[in-house]
């Protein structure tokens, strides 16, 4: 897994960070040739950030260095990129990014906002399937579960009816009466009937967001998928970011 100061010294060089983004997908060969009068470019530096221009003194077309992607037409350096999309990833980007960069909170919360499409966008098409004939599930979205699945819920009426449509074994204990888990023979085999694995991932969710300081209206679900984004992972979630960034996910 990559640290701050792995990551920090991909930094320090340009030419070198470019590269390694490059190697990921997430940039993309910047054209030859000015797109307006067709004659080369070169390499220039505008307003401190690197870039290229048109070699023809009758037209000068500025062109961002990053093209394509995620980044095209961002006013933020690669290195500025790079230690958002970091710290974000590791679920730290508000603070460190504005005290360490010096950018407006409403830049940071963007770019938070673009990160959260791409890796919401990635869980839509995921599309695993849970669970499978005789395999236990305790989940709230019917669509992504296997039809013979054996569905562990609480005694709600929406849980009957859903089981019904789409095949599922429902095995049921009632919170009402305070029963949190049981044992039965359900297809042959003992089974603990429980909902503790699914109340302990609200719970989780709850607690996350309580700890965002609360979410805006209209934006919860992307939140959500959010959450379970990083619930999900098995590897470095800042390399899981950028190869959402280099699939297209932020479209």
């Amino acid at each position: 897994m990559l640290t701050i100061y792995d990551v920090l010294d991909l930094c320090g060089d340009e030419t070198k960070l470019r590269e390694w983004l490059m190697s990921y997908g997430v940039l993309r060969e910047p054209p030859s040739d000015c797109s307006k009068c067709g004659s080369s470019l070169k390499a220039s530096v505008y307003n401190g950030k690197p870039g290229l221009v048109c070699s023809n003194q009758k037209c000068r077309k500025r062109v961002y260095a990053v093209v394509g992607g995620l980044l095209e037409g961002s006013k933020l350096s690669l290195k500025e990129f790079v230690l958002i999309a970091y710290w974000w990833a590791h679920d730290s980007a508000g603070t460190r990014a504005v005290h360490m960069l010096g950018h407006a909170t409403n830049t940071i919360a963007e770019w938070s906002s673009r990160f959260r499409v791409c890796v919401m966008n990635y869980e839509a098409s995921w599309g695993e399937v849970l669970g499978g004939p005789a395999v236990e599930v305790e989940a709230d979205d019917f669509d992504y579960i296997a039809s013979g699945s054996i569905l562990f819920a609480d005694d709600a009426r929406a849980y009957t009816k859903a089981a019904e449509s789409h095949g599922l074994v429902l095995r049921t204990v009632d919170h009402n009466k305070g029963v949190y888990s049981r044992r039965e023979v359900v297809r042959g085999a003992q089974r603990v009937v429980s909902t503790n694995g699914i109340d302990g991932t609200w719970g989780r969710l709850k607690t996350w967001l309580r700890a965002k300081g609360g979410v805006p209206d209209g934006l919860l679900l992307g939140y959500i998928k959010e959450f379970q984004w990083r619930a999900n992972l098995d590897k470095d979630p800042f390399i899981a970011l950028l190869e959402c960034i280099r699939a297209g996910h932020f479209q």
